[in-house]
């Protein structure tokens, strides 16, 4: 019976891990189109979603759109007490995975730098039992975006800080998009 609550379990996990992928399609298509009516259409979902299941990935979730609303009109506001629910759930968790990553990496609008250098040394010292090339991937792409937006703002040493930790990680790995970045 034990086996049978933990495969539920997994069952369950898989069910989130899809319906999220689902939900980034849908996100990076709104996107790409500008459709900010579609993103605040999605937000409201995830929300009444949370209302009703309290379920916390939900508000994450609309968080994260929030924060790429704010990304194509930076007159848009966020509520600070949502930034702060994003940055203690990122906190409580003891292992970042493609979840938390992608949450972290599409919210960078909404932090502070002092947050994003707090959650990216969180995403730096991770220590990961088993990490894929896709995992590792994901890292260097947050670690190019944060450096992106420091340098955006002028903030030199926090960049070349962030682009060294990239190229750390691009050693003895193949991905060349990210070291064409890392050398402009």
């Amino acid at each position: 019976n034990k086996r049978m609550n933990e495969f539920n379990i997994i069952s369950e996990e898989l069910d989130l891990i899809f319906a999220f992928k689902e939900l980034l399609n849908s996100l990076n298509s709104a996107y790409q189109r500008k459709d900010i009516d579609l993103l605040i259409n999605i937000k409201f979902e995830l929300r009444n979603q949370w209302i009703k299941s309290e379920i916390k990935s939900y508000k994450c979730n609309s968080i994260m759109v929030d924060a790429l609303i704010k990304n194509l009109n930076p007159e848009y506001k966020i509520n600070n007490t949502d930034v702060e629910f994003l940055k203690d759930f990122l906190f409580s968790r003891d292992h970042w995975g493609y979840y938390e990553m992608t949450l972290f990496g599409n919210s960078l609008d909404i932090f502070k730098f002092e947050l994003i250098d707090l959650l990216g040394n969180e995403l730096i010292n991770q220590k990961v039992f088993f990490q894929d090339s896709q995992h590792k991937k994901e890292k260097i792409n947050i670690l190019l975006n944060i450096t992106a937006l420091y340098i955006k703002n002028n903030k030199i040493k926090k960049a070349e800080f962030y682009s060294r930790k990239a190229n750390e990680l691009l050693n003895n790995e193949n991905f060349m998009l990210q070291r064409c970045i890392c050398k402009f």
